[in-house]
């Protein structure tokens, strides 16, 4: 099992160790471990003293997940996100084809005006989710809790992913007209002073 130690603080270095040799831990999901990653981790299980797992990342879903161990506790740590909304274009591309608009082409300050709009309903396109439960926890008990938490992150970025389409729909039933028609308006205004200034 490849191990190293990280520093926690100025003072204190706790063993990391990662549950698979190759770039992902789990296949469809994250209680859905590969067979090597499994027997690690049925092995760190016996381990003690304070360590953690590298992030686990997952094949097939966009999952990833780390064991915190402490002398009481397992810190169970689940991350999910589905596609880029702040950076890029794709949750916005997504939510046009579900409502039947893939193709409209939106302009770069309609992109901008709905990404401002989701920022402002705090909607998300990473969550984390955890919990804490005993040291002795079976590895059962583990893979429950891994599921039970990927099984809420799902529902929220659900939650999420529907909200960005509500605001999609609002837009382009209440708003889209006099939007675009504020943006040809204002650059009727920036033509006519280039003009003036030539």
């Amino acid at each position: 099992m490849d191990f190293r130690m990280e520093s926690v603080s100025i003072v204190k270095k706790i063993p990391v160790y990662s549950l698979t040799s190759g770039i992902d831990a789990c296949k469809w999901g994250v209680s859905d471990l590969y067979e090597d990653a499994e027997k690690n981790l049925r092995e760190l299980l016996t381990y003690s003293g304070e360590f953690r797992t590298e992030l686990c990342s997952c094949k097939k879903e966009l999952y990833s997940f780390r064991l915190w161990f402490t002398d009481e506790y397992i810190n169970v740590q689940v991350n999910q996100w589905m596609d880029e909304l702040y950076e890029q274009y794709e949750l916005i591309d997504d939510a046009l084809w579900d409502l039947g608009k893939q193709d409209v082409e939106l302009s770069d300050e309609e992109i901008e005006y709905i990404r401002d709009l989701c920022y402002d309903a705090d909607v998300k396109d990473e969550v984390s989710n955890s919990e804490y439960i005993k040291r002795d926890s079976t590895y059962e008990e583990i893979m429950e809790t891994l599921e039970r938490l990927s099984d809420e992150t799902d529902k929220w970025l659900s939650d999420y992913y529907e909200t960005v389409k509500n605001i999609i729909s609002y837009y382009f039933e209440n708003e889209r007209d006099a939007f675009l028609e504020e943006i040809a308006e204002r650059d009727r205004i920036l033509e006519d002073r280039e003009d003036v200034e030539e």
